[in-house]
């Protein structure tokens, strides 16, 4: 009977041990998937800003902080409307 209880708890512990690495492995999985995301809007504002700089030929240090603080839906709006962008003002307008 001793060596069932053993056993048993043997068991148990293989199932806490084999939990906690299957969380530990989704941690991780879900940490690469968020820097991947936090790399992919990196891109995007650095790309943004370098097309704004060559369209207007210079860019605040203002709208580059507020480009950098606005939400991806915004960014993508200013991505297909960059063509229409003549000044800082139309950036502004199109990121509010």
């Amino acid at each position: 009977r001793l060596e069932k209880e053993e056993s048993e708890e043997i068991k148990m512990c293989e199932v806490i041990d084999s939990y906690a690495r299957e969380r530990e492995l989704q941690g991780m999985k879900q940490g690469i998937k968020q820097g991947e995301l936090q790399g992919m809007m990196k891109e995007k504002i650095v790309l943004l800003i370098k097309l704004l700089k060559q369209k207007l030929g210079h860019v605040s240090k203002e709208l580059v902080m507020q480009i950098e603080v606005s939400p991806e839906d915004k960014l993508d709006q200013l991505t297909i409307k960059i063509f229409d962008v003549e000044d800082e003002e139309d950036v502004l307008e199109i990121l509010s």
